[in-house]
C-alpha cells in the first residue's frame, strides 16, 4: 500500500480477476505481460507472452544447476506455501522471513547460519518488489548469487520483446 503496510490476498481470489484483465489487456493489443508477484499463477494465460517471475526464477535456476537455495520473503505466513511449491519442483530450500530494509547483525547471523547448514547455492528473494538500494546491499554481503525474481523477470522481459 501507499503507507507501507502490506495486504495479502490469496491466489485462489485474485486468479480469476487476473485473467479477467489480462484477457482485456489483450484485447487492447497488448504485446506481453509481467506478473509483477512471485506467486505461481499457474493458470494465467494469454494468446501473448505472459511473464511470471516464479516461472522465470524456476528456469534460471534450472539453467545455472542451483539445487540449494535460501528463500527469502518478507511474510512470515507465506514460508509454507513458498516451501512446497519449490520443494515439489524438487529444490532443497530454507525459508525465512525477513525484511531487507533491516540488514542489522541478527540479519546477517541468520543468512550467514544458513547458508553454512545448509549449503546454500544461492538466495532467492520470493517477492515482487524490494527496493533496489536494498538486494544490492543483500548482494554485497553474501558470495551465493541473489536471485531477486521481479528484477530478473523485468530484466528477461526487457530483453525479448
Amino acid at each position: 500500500m501507499r503507507d507501507g503496510k502490506k495486504v495479502l490476498v490469496d491466489e485462489s481470489f485474485i486468479s480469476p480477476k487476473l485473467q479477467q484483465a489480462q484477457n482485456r489487456l489483450e484485447a487492447e493489443g497488448v504485446a506481453a505481460t509481467l506478473l509483477l508477484c512471485a506467486g505461481t499463477f499457474a493458470n494465467l494465460h494469454g494468446t501473448q507472452p505472459v511473464y511470471k517471475p516464479f516461472d522465470i526464477g524456476c528456469s534460471v535456476l534450472r539453467a545455472l544447476n542451483m539445487n540449494s537455495i535460501g528463500l527469502i520473503t518478507p511474510i512470515p505466513g507465506q514460508e509454507v506455501p513458498i516451501r512446497n511449491r519449490w520443494e515439489a519442483l524438487g529444490w532443497k530450500t530454507t525459508v525465512w522471513s525477513a525484511d531487507l530494509e533491516h540488514q542489522d547483525q541478527a540479519f546477517h547471523q541468520e543468512l550467514n547460519t544458513r547458508i553454512d547448514k545448509f549449503y546454500l547455492d544461492c538466495i532467492v528473494l520470493d517477492y515482487v518488489g524490494h527496493p533496489p538500494a536494498q538486494v544490492m546491499e543483500l548482494q554485497g554481503s553474501v558470495e551465493q548469487p541473489v536471485i531477486d525474481l521481479g528484477y530478473l523477470s523485468m530484466v528477461v522481459l526487457a530483453n525479448t520483446v
